[in-house]
């Protein structure tokens, strides 16, 4: 039972670094300007205005009472709008990219966990070449994998958005 838990680490650990818990968004929406930039702070964001332009490609947004900045990183400059002329904030819920990273990478790390198996059967201090080329060959595997799949992930279908600041639409 012991020499599974390397190779059941290996394959969990993914899943479990797919998606830190302090980038989580709480269920219930923030209340105030403070919890909304809480949640914006760092993440990639786009803006819906009053007259349903969207502003894509944010970051580091601030909703303020008067004022929100952000910075768009298409242009690559700091930008604001009078928050009175934002609709929504929205922030990026889910990546496919992520899942198609994570989906690429878990045959590679199949084989390092059978590597790693080997290699813990075999209880002499050295390496031999097998051990050594499937954890290699895994590795391998799975850098090309998940860059692969996580490429496929987010050229297919749309990113989920959930939007943490509803603000009041001019003409409402």
């Amino acid at each position: 039972m012991t020499r599974l838990a390397p190779i059941a680490l290996l394959l969990i650990a993914p899943m479990l670094g797919g998606g830190c818990a302090g980038s989580r968004l709480p269920e219930d929406p923030p209340q105030t300007l403070q919890q909304v930039n809480e949640q914006l702070d760092g993440r990639w964001a786009r803006i819906r205005q009053a007259n349903g332009d969207l502003i894509e490609h944010v970051e580091d947004v601030t909703v303020g009472p008067d004022t929100t900045t952000f910075y768009h990183r298409m242009d690559q400059e700091e930008r604001f709008l009078p928050t009175r002329r934002v609709r929504a904030v929205q922030v990026q819920k889910r990546s496919r990219s992520r899942r198609g990273f994570i989906a690429g990478a878990v045959p590679g790390l199949f084989l390092v966990a059978l590597g790693v198996r080997e290699r813990i059967d075999r209880s002499s201090d050295s390496w031999n070449a097998l051990s050594v080329l499937t954890i290699g060959g895994g590795l391998m595997i799975a850098a090309i994998g998940g860059v692969l799949l996580g490429t496929v992930g987010s050229a297919l279908g749309t990113d989920e958005w959930t939007t943490v600041y509803h603000g009041p639409a001019e003409g409402d």
